[in-house]
């Protein structure tokens, strides 16, 4: 797998600490180490809970999450950080996006050039996530508008559409799916 560039991607660390297990606990009613010990979902609780952490220490973060639930989620804890804001308390906010969103918009910006290509892609992306639904059950083929030339190709100062949330904000976590037997040997903490 090649490095990702610092500047976008950052692979965090799911170790224990104070901040990610309060956020563990209050988003599955379970203490970290509980929660942990079950595969399930466990990516997307853990994106969300190193965004949640980011966010009340004041950073911008932007999630990409599929997951129905992990998706409610996270856009529960950003109206939560949009109350504490309110309230007068100095945090940041979560940004929500999905891969049907970011594929809706590379299309509408002549990124994806048709049906076969969005089909080509998405079959590629899915293949790496098994969370994706079937592409006929996302719209995206009969709701997508294919934009036009390079003119089009240029992204706005203010990044593509959101699913929740305002403003651009940088890529503060993901979840990277490795295949089994490739997994062994690699470090479970990336350094910043």
């Amino acid at each position: 797998m090649a490095e990702a560039d610092p500047n976008y991607v950052q692979v965090l660390c799911d170790d224990y600490t104070p901040e990610l297990a309060a956020v563990v606990q209050r988003i599955t009613h379970q203490p970290m180490a509980e929660r942990s010990a079950n595969p399930k979902d466990l990516g997307e609780t853990m994106v969300i809970a190193h965004a949640v952490v980011a966010a009340e220490a004041g950073d911008e973060v932007t999630v990409l999450i599929d997951d129905g639930d992990g998706a409610r989620t996270a856009a529960s804890e950003s109206r939560r950080l949009e109350r504490l804001r309110d309230s007068g308390r100095p945090v940041g906010s979560i940004n929500l996006f999905s891969t049907v969103t970011i594929l809706r918009t590379a299309a509408a910006r002549g990124f994806i050039a048709n049906r076969s290509d969005l089909r080509l892609v998405y079959k590629r992306l899915r293949e790496l996530d098994d969370g994706l639904p079937p592409i006929e059950t996302t719209g995206l083929l009969s709701n997508t508008g294919f934009g036009g030339g390079p003119e089009r190709r240029r992204a706005p100062a203010s990044g593509p559409e959101r699913d929740q949330g305002a403003g651009a904000g940088q890529l503060s976590a993901c979840t990277a799916r490795v295949p089994k037997g490739e997994q062994e040997g690699r470090p479970r903490c990336v350094p910043r």
